[in-house]
């Protein structure tokens, strides 16, 4: 018999009893997109504050060349036309991806169009960063907390334009890889292959990357022993990959002689104890919080994701440009045992669900603050900031002659130089350093540049007709002080020396007479 309204079965609850109301699913689905938006805004607005300010790198100028020499060839050039002291056929250029993108860039929206790929590579550093980082067990609030702590080293590499940023990015999909497989799903695996193809045509950091590989293969082999397989299928394919480049097993060859040779003229392969205190006081607080979060939780990670941050901890010892993987592998071994904050995104969750305004209103406020930082992004990377002053009125007076020659350059200057100037002018020296020269070319320059015994010996390597140096250098002292040369253009950066009797003993002093138009000084080109 069916009760009556006013009746109730046994065990079962009076229809006018007071019941708590079910959580409503707008409210629970306005509070994941509330979170969902909020969370993109963040990693959308941080990635635009870290692209706003851009510096033009001594690099950029001849990366854009070569790349876009690449594309009107349709090959990579193994003989370099900008130097006079390179030998035909011998250059090995490891960064020809890198350089096509920027060239592409730069014909799709001149420097923007630059600015716009590094903010691309920067979101999807981020971005995998952020995936790696849930993958693990953090929840969103630690998460993004992590990312802002890792965005803070990421803005010194980042500040500028170069292949280096396209190692940052690879790392940061192994770093997923790695993550994905620990959790058991081995089919993001197949991502190696295709990974390492595109790295090592990028960046030289490809070499660090095997290094990670390796490592953390051989931590899973170590654990899972004989069901370690597909890792050691995947590292071997991956590997393989490596070989589809244009120089085959002689790019490895060339890897590994370059990483060996000492840099104390670059800035970042200083190590990291002989740089600034800011630079140190990072890899101290990432290292002190990660391996302090890990202590205090008792926590023991997976073998090999521990053995890959280790070498992330210890390759800034070596060299401060290897900071972005410290940067990008602390936070994800130590993202499962950060405080979860339970409590603290209860509250948020409520907040939006009960007032789904407030989520509207942050998410609004969050990606309204993402497209002004746009709508700010600099036209190009500015040339007024950073160390190097760039010889702008020099070259455009050197610009204004017709004749071809050799020009003396230092190493800062030798891409600005031939970006301008080149191929008609040749530079005895740039940035590339071992990819076109061979070390006795190189250490005969550095005698130059510092003033050391035998320091004319690089003066006859090729019998240059001009040289272009700044007047604070000890070889413009040197240079000037023989009477087969001569100054014929001065000013508060850049000092030109022609040799005696030479076309360009008459055709600087005439063209610098005529008033020529300096280059743009603040920006790039």
């Amino acid at each position: 018999m069916r009760p009556d309204d006013g009746q109730t079965l046994a065990g079962s609850i009076p229809t006018n009893a007071p019941q708590a109301p079910p959580s409503p699913p707008r409210a629970r689905l306005l509070r994941a997109r509330g979170l969902r938006a909020v969370a993109v805004a963040l990693i959308l607005g941080l990635a635009a504050l870290l692209a706003l300010q851009t510096q033009a790198d001594p690099d950029l100028w001849g990366h854009v060349r070569y790349g876009l020499d690449a594309l009107d060839l349709r090959a990579i050039p193994r003989t370099d036309p900008y130097s006079y002291l390179t030998v035909p056929g011998t250059w090995v250029n490891h960064e020809w991806l890198a350089e096509v993108l920027m060239a592409l860039a730069w014909r799709g929206g001149g420097a923007l169009g630059l600015v716009r790929l590094k903010f691309a590579v920067l979101l999807a550093t981020l971005g995998a960063l952020l995936a790696a980082l849930r993958r693990q067990g953090s929840p969103l609030m630690p998460a993004l907390l992590a990312m802002l702590l890792a965005s803070g080293m990421l803005t010194r590499n980042f500040r500028t334009i170069r292949p280096q940023m396209f190692s940052a990015a690879c790392f940061a999909v192994l770093l997923l890889v790695m993550v994905e497989a620990e959790k058991g799903r081995r089919r993001a695996l197949l991502a190696l292959p295709p990974l390492f193809a595109v790295w090592v045509n990028a960046h030289g950091g490809v070499l660090a990357g095997v290094g990670f590989l390796g490592l953390w293969v051989l931590g899973r082999v170590i654990v899972l022993r004989r069901q370690a397989w597909p890792e050691l299928a995947a590292a071997a394919a991956a590997l393989l990959a490596t070989l589809a480049n244009p120089y085959g097993a002689g790019l490895w060859r060339f890897l590994l002689s370059t990483a060996t040779v000492p840099r104390p003229e670059i800035g970042d392969w200083t190590p990291l104890f002989r740089t600034g205190p800011a630079l140190i006081a990072f890899y101290v607080g990432m290292l002190g919080l990660s391996l302090g979060v890990m202590l205090w939780r008792r926590a023991r990670p997976p073998l090999g994701l521990a053995l890959a941050y280790g070498a992330a901890a210890l390759l800034p010892l070596a060299a401060s440009r290897h900071l972005d993987f410290l940067a990008l592998a602390g936070p994800v071994v130590a993202a499962p045992y950060l405080p979860q904050f339970a409590q603290a995104r209860r509250e948020l969750g409520d907040l939006l669900a009960r007032r789904p305004a407030a989520s509207s209103a942050v998410a609004l406020l969050a990606t309204s603050g993402v497209w002004l930082a746009l709508a700010l992004l600099p036209g190009c990377p500015s040339t007024a900031r950073g160390e190097v002053r760039w010889p702008a009125r020099a070259v455009a007076v050197l610009g204004g002659t017709r004749s071809s020659g050799r020009m003396l350059v230092p190493f800062n200057w030798g891409q600005y130089a031939l970006w301008h100037l080149g191929p008609r002018l040749q530079v005895s020296m740039d940035g590339r350093r071992e990819t076109v020269y061979d070390r006795a070319t190189y250490m005969a320059y550095a005698a130059f540049h510092y003033g050391a015994d035998g320091w004319e010996r690089y003066v006859a390597l090729g019998d240059p007709d001009l040289a272009l140096l700044p007047p604070s250098a000890p070889a413009y002292a040197l240079l000037s002080s023989d009477p087969e040369w001569e100054e014929v253009y001065a000013d508060d950066v850049a000092v030109i020396l022609a040799r005696r009797g030479s076309a360009f003993a008459v055709d600087v002093p005439r063209q610098a007479a005529r008033g020529a138009a300096a280059l743009g000084e603040e920006c790039f080109p």
